[in-house]
């Protein structure tokens, strides 16, 4: 109906008029979840749709608004509406709600459409009506046709106070704790000529009701009015979101599951209920950037159900674990066991890819509570779920144990994948109180539990800790893949667990060589630490923990505390292909010791954590906080294929951290959560054979086109942000500049440099968030210019003189200062300094290396000391290296012969990393070490051959990127020792430019 309104009278003078305000959303994802419209009417009624994020919501139909927070509402009806008016979807989008409350399928609803849009004809006679979503709220749209009267359209506030205008022009409404604000409405007529802005606005009359007042315009032409509606509450919202499950899928989809207790509209009233009662589980899945939503699902009965766990099957399946008080809690026909038998029940549940279809659901329990903490899926699709239970008569089959041996004990099942079979079951425990918190599974089928015991006789084999150290302790056990026996158990812990401050392990993972990270929470001061980050607890009552075992977990390879000198407490855990653990959680602390942070300091009471370890366990690559100035948790953290950290949790905040929200404040009460912080692995860019520029980061594959058309390769800096910037030259010999925005996922736009220039630029990243690029002319000069995203370039091309048959290649020091460096016409080495404030300093000769003349193009990097390093290959095929500080240029090393192509380098942790692209073996790093007497180290093969490969580094670890002679493109990381293939044949035409993280 868009385009019938508006595309089809091009001369037509639209009038709008704007008002805006603010409805709460959802905080997902550093972002918020885009608004969206979701159908809700009832089969018997009129479509009606609903605009819903956390405990807020506004419910719409033709003629009537509601607007919710909690139980608070508020109505918006219009007046004298035309009868059989109706509201429509439009602009449908790519996700979809699912619904399953109860157990009656027929109560079930998947793939229910959302809409960016709605639209209702003839509200009034030739009064149409539309509604979207914009950045600042619920936009309502009026279009008042030739020969219709705008001032038919009124509306009132049943049982509102009387709406009043502020001194900005801006109505007001007030009522149940509710405000609604509308800015003061914006009016415009389209024209042929341009728009054109028409006098008026809101009107109150004497009865309350409201309306518009509009000033003189054309009434031959259609008139249209565009309010903004935003909806806010005085206290919030008082309902609980929290997310517990996270789980990522190959394509780098984001699924996150909790509970909830947010209110909705009762179904009492003309709208449908959004909930089956008191608290549900929720499942929504992403897309990869965070800020659109696939589906999101509503699971439960009509009492409290609560999701602890979520993991994914080999076919994109959602597994889902936790625990219900529900009878009528959703179960499928065929389920192992399909009603409640106690007070609580722990469930598992398989819901398909698109979340619209139930596969499996089933109760798992006795006559006490129990409930599922932890679940895993393997490779045939078989579904393990742990937790713990007060049944004695828990279903039990064929397992290690058979009775409770204590008032609560963990539980291990194994069921198959339609749930109708248990293949195993067990109790876990000894005569106190145990339960299991989390559980991987190995390569041989093994099932590893980890959790918290209060009992002194609990199951050990070959422990690392035998006994109890004092009230609780942590645990560790390995079951066998038939759930029979017990292969290794022990106690984990010190002296110091007990009511009120525990020793417990909460999370657990694997690597890819099946070493054992266990993660948890501890009140010891003599938890047993090896190889330790942190030897020593950090003060107040609780430190997480963090401990590595070897894959038999015979021997513990590195065991730490983790925490300030308050609380601290750890709950997710995730662990990378390059074998570095990363843990999230939430502190009190305001000491922890923070590195490459989002958020350097506390903000609240409590705020998120998130912590990357090396691979070592001795230093850590990065920590943050994460939070507002309330409280944050988070309980789940998942790595995806980027090496991108999710996390998942709860925020009390009105001001938590948000990026690419709609909205950037919280409904009230705590939000679920869900947040990616981007690791700032390299990125590489390159020509197209389209003549297009393209840039991908490793372990992802999507291409980020900017476009163009260019002659030269494509140089490429990346900022500490992870934004990204290209310099390239068009065959017009013009320069261009482009960024890539790391956390809008978007080019900012093409910026002129100037012309003449020739050959291959060179860009570097400044600190200020600018850059300086670097490009020679047809004299064989190097010239300079900056340039900044808020500026664009400044102050022109500056003379750096010299003459020079190489491209320049550049580098920036922790103070600014510019390394450039270049090959003269005779095979001389020379660099420069550039400082922003002082200028250029002139250029230095390094002389030829080895007394032999230097060939191709150089390059150049930044060493931890801050010292420039330069490469070159000479015309003998040797690699030689050398430090640079300021205009001191230290002696030449060789460092490799049989070079086939050019030198790449990058500088890690207290070494510059060489590529060695030779004509006699396969690829190969080798390392120089920094500072003026640094030696060579002996070199590493990678294996492979490539044509053309360029070099980058980040916390410690290398990546060579680069195309095979079939134009392929391969990339490899040394932390995982993986080449990742990407093909790419058939789009790059030029080398690749790879951007070492600054």
């Amino acid at each position: 109906m868009q385009a019938h309104l508006r595309g089809n009278f091009p001369c037509w003078k639209l009038l709008r008029l704007i008002a805006a305000a603010g409805i709460c959303a959802l905080e997902i994802g550093a972002a918020r979840l885009p608004m969206f419209f979701s159908e809700i009417g009832e089969p018997a009624r009129q479509p009606a749709f609903m605009l819903r994020h956390g405990a807020t919501a506004v419910a719409l139909e033709a003629g009537r608004l509601v607007f919710e927070n909690g139980p608070r509402r508020l109505a918006q009806e219009f007046l004298d509406t035309r009868r059989g008016a109706r509201l429509e979807g439009s602009e449908r989008l790519a996700g979809v709600i699912n619904t399953f409350y109860g157990s009656d399928p027929a109560r079930w609803r998947a793939g229910a459409p959302v809409y960016a849009a709605l639209e209702c004809s003839e509200l009034y006679p030739g009064v149409d009506l539309a509604y979207r979503t914009g950045q600042f709220g619920l936009k309502s749209e009026f279009i008042i046709h030739p020969g219709a009267d705008a001032s038919r359209i009124r509306w009132r506030y049943p049982g509102a106070a009387r709406p009043y205008l502020d001194k900005e022009g801006g109505l007001v409404v007030e009522a149940d704790e509710i405000r609604l604000r509308q800015q003061p409405p914006y009016i415009y007529q389209d024209t042929s000529g341009g728009r054109k802005e028409v006098a008026g606005g809101f009107i109150v009359f004497e009865d309350g009701t409201v309306g518009f007042r509009v000033g003189e315009y054309d009434r031959e032409l259609p008139l249209v009015i565009d309010p903004v509606l935003s909806f806010s509450t005085y206290l919030g919202g008082t309902g609980l979101e929290t997310a517990r499950g996270l789980a990522v899928d190959g394509a780098g989809n984001v699924y996150v599951g909790g509970y909830t207790d947010s209110a909705t509209f009762p179904t009492t009233s003309p709208y449908q209920a959004a909930s089956g009662g008191g608290v549900d589980a929720f499942v929504c899945k992403l897309k990869p950037e965070g800020n659109a939503l696939v589906f999101c699902t509503y699971f439960g009965g009509s009492s409290d159900d609560r999701l602890f766990a979520l993991a994914l099957d080999g076919s994109g399946n959602i597994i889902i674990a936790g625990w219900t008080y529900s009878a009528n809690f959703p179960t499928t026909g065929g389920a192992w066991q399909r009603t409640l038998s106690g007070g609580r029940d722990a469930f598992i549940a398989k819901l398909n890819p698109t979340g619209s279809s139930l596969l499996f659901s089933t109760f798992l329990g006795g006559a006490g509570n129990d409930v599922a903490y932890a679940v895993a899926v393997d490779g045939s699709g078989n579904v393990y779920v742990a937790g713990d239970t007060y049944s004695t008569n828990f279903p039990v089959l064929s397992g290690y144990r058979s009775s409770n041996a204590g008032r609560q004990d963990a539980f291990v099942a194994k069921l198959n994948g339609s749930s109708s079979a248990l293949l195993w079951s067990t109790y876990l425990g000894g005569s106190g109180d145990d339960s299991a918190a989390a559980l991987a599974l190995d390569s041989s089928g093994a099932v590893w539990v980890a959790g918290a015991t209060g009992s002194s006789n609990f199951p050990t084999v070959s422990a690392l800790k035998a006994s109890l150290g004092g009230a609780q302790d942590a645990f560790l056990t390995r079951l066998s893949s038939d759930g029979r026996s017990l292969l290794k158990s022990t106690y984990l812990g010190g002296s110091g667990g007990k009511a009120g401050a525990p020793e417990a392990a909460t999370a657990l993972a694997l690597d890819a060589d099946g070493n054992v990270y266990v993660a948890g929470i501890t009140s010891s001061k003599d938890f047993p630490v090896t190889n330790a980050f942190q030897s020593s607890h950090g003060g107040g009552i609780l430190d997480g923990f963090l401990v590595k075992l070897n894959s038999a977990a015979t021997s513990c390879i590195f065991s730490t505390y983790f925490g300030g000198s308050s609380d601290d407490y750890l709950y997710g855990l995730a662990v990378n292909s390059s074998r570095a653990p990363a843990v999230a959680g939430y502190t009190s602390s305001a000491n922890l010791p923070v590195k490459k942070a989002v958020q350097s300091a506390k903000s609240g009471g409590y705020d998120g954590l998130l912590a990357r370890f090396a691979p070592s366990g001795q230093s850590l690559e990065m920590c943050s906080y994460l939070g507002g100035s309330d409280s944050e948790a988070f309980y789940a953290l998942a790595a995806d294929r980027g090496g991108n950290l999710w996390l998942a949790g709860q925020s009390l905040s009105l001001d938590f951290p948000v990026k690419r929200a709609y909205q950037s404040s919280n409904a009230g009460g705590y939000s679920a959560i869900v947040a990616r912080l981007t690791d700032n692995v390299p990125t590489a860019g390159f020509r197209a054979s389209d003549g297009s520029v393209r840039l991908f980061s490793y372990a992802d594959a999507r291409q980020r086109n900017a476009g163009g058309y260019i002659a030269s390769d494509v140089a490429v800096a990346q900022n500490a942000a992870g934004d990204t910037y290209v310099a390239v030259r068009t065959s017009a010999n013009q320069i261009w500049l482009n960024l890539f925005r790391n956390d809008l996922e978007s080019w900012n736009g093409w910026a002129y440099g100037g012309a003449p220039l020739v050959g291959n630029p060179a860009v570097v990243a400044s600190s200020d968030g600018g850059a300086f690029v670097i490009a020679r002319d047809s004299s064989q000069a190097y010239w300079i210019n900056r340039y900044h995203p808020s500026t664009g370039f400044t102050g022109g091309w500056r003379a750096l003189g010299g003459a020079f048959s190489s491209d320049p290649v550049a580098a920036v020091a922790a103070d600014g200062t510019i390394y450039i460096a270049g090959i003269d016409g005779s095979g001389v080495v020379w660099s420069g300094c550039y400082s922003p404030s002082a200028g250029f300093q002139g250029w230095a000769s390094g002389g030829k290396p080895g007394g032999v003349a230097a060939a191709g193009k150089p390059a150049i990097t930044i060493g931890s000391d801050q010292a420039a390093y330069v490469g070159v290959r000479t015309t003998d095929n040797r690699l030689w290296a050398a430090r640079v500080v300021s205009s001191s240029w230290g002696g030449w090393t060789q460092g490799a012969s049989n070079l086939r192509t050019d030198p790449s380098l990058a500088a890690g942790e207290g070494v510059i990393y060489f590529l060695l692209n030779t004509s006699t073996a396969p690829l190969a790093v080798r390392a120089l070490g920094t500072g003026a007497g640094g030696g060579w180290q002996t070199a590493v093969s990678i294996g492979g051959y490539l044509q053309d490969a360029s070099l980058a580094a980040v916390y410690g670890r290398f990546y060579v990127v680069g195309r095979d002679w079939g134009g392929a493109v391969w990339w490899y990381e040394s932390g995982s020792n993986l080449w990742i293939y990407y093909g790419f044949a058939s789009t790059v035409a030029s080398p690749l430019g790879q951007a070492p993280c600054q």
